[in-house]
C-alpha cells in the first residue's frame, strides 16, 4: 500500500512538471498554405520568455513579413508588455531566409516556412503580439502573352502609318 501510495506520489510529480514544461514550452500555430493576399496571425498573448513558432506554405515567388507588440501602460506601469522581441524566418530546411520586426524576401520561392517569434512578456498581465504576412498577386504567364502581343501589335501599327507618310 505505502509503494502504490509513494508510486503515485511520483507519477503525480512528473505529471506536474509536464504540465509545467508544457506552459513553458513555445507555442506553434498552423497558417496552412497561402496564396496571395494578406494573412495576419494574432494577437497572441504571452508570458514570460517565449519563442513561438508560425508554419506556413506558399505559392507565391514572394512576400513581406511583419510584426510588432502591443504594449499597454496605464500611469507608467507596464500591464501588457514584450521586450527583446525578434522575428526570424526559415525555410523547411532551417535555412535563414530573413529577420527583422519588418522585411520583404524577394527569392521566397514556393514551399514550406516558418517564423521564430520570440521575446520577454514582462508586463504585469504578461504581453501580447501580433503579425502579418502578405504574398503578392504575380501576374498569370497569359497577362504576359497578351502584354507583349500587344506591345508587338502597336509596333506593327506605327511601322505601317509611318510607311504610309
Amino acid at each position: 500500500m505505502m509503494r502504490l501510495f509513494k508510486q503515485m506520489i511520483i507519477a503525480g510529480a512528473m505529471l506536474l512538471g509536464t504540465a509545467v514544461s508544457v506552459q513553458a514550452t513555445a507555442a506553434e500555430y498552423h497558417l496552412g498554405t497561402l496564396s496571395t493576399g494578406y494573412t495576419t496571425f494574432g494577437p497572441n498573448p504571452v508570458n514570460d520568455m517565449f519563442t513561438d513558432t508560425v508554419f506556413f506554405s506558399v505559392t507565391g515567388d514572394s512576400g513581406s513579413f511583419g510584426a510588432g507588440v502591443l504594449n499597454f501602460n496605464v500611469g507608467g506601469t507596464p500591464l501588457m508588455h514584450v521586450s527583446d522581441f525578434s522575428m526570424s524566418l526559415f525555410g523547411a530546411d532551417g535555412a535563414s531566409v530573413g529577420s527583422g520586426l519588418d522585411f520583404t524576401v524577394d527569392t521566397l520561392v514556393a514551399g514550406d516556412y516558418y517564423l521564430k517569434i520570440s521575446g520577454n512578456a514582462d508586463g504585469l498581465h504578461g504581453g501580447m503580439y501580433a503579425g502579418g504576412i502578405n504574398i503578392p498577386a504575380v501576374p498569370e504567364p497569359g497577362m504576359w502573352n497578351m502584354l507583349f502581343a500587344g506591345l508587338l501589335m502597336m509596333g506593327f501599327t506605327a511601322l505601317r502609318l509611318r510607311d504610309l507618310d
